[in-house]
């Protein structure tokens, strides 16, 4: 369960500050297909902010795809890469 959360944790990290400075229409998830459909109705976002907004994508994908397995210390290094990838989103989105 605390892994689930914190995977919420980092996709809230992502999608809270996004949606606060760019406004409607939301951005409501992190799949590469609410990504692109957002980001058309945000043109401005095309670039690097787009691409980080990606990398956060697969990273919080790659933290899904090991929550069953008992591997801990990879598991944290995912957690680890996809906090840096929405820290990078942050310092992006203060600009």
């Amino acid at each position: 369960m605390k892994k689930f959360l914190n995977r919420l944790d980092i996709e809230r990290n992502a999608l809270k500050p996004t949606n606060h400075k760019f406004g409607e229409p939301q951005l409501c998830g992190l799949t590469e297909k609410a990504i692109e459909k957002w980001s058309s109705k945000h043109p401005e976002c095309r670039d690097e902010i787009y691409k980080c907004l990606l990398a956060v994508s697969m990273s919080v994908r790659s933290l899904s795809d090991r929550s069953g397995e008992r591997f801990d210390e990879r598991y944290m290094a995912d957690s680890g890469t996809a906090k840096e990838e929405v820290q990078r989103l942050l310092k992006l989105l203060k600009t």
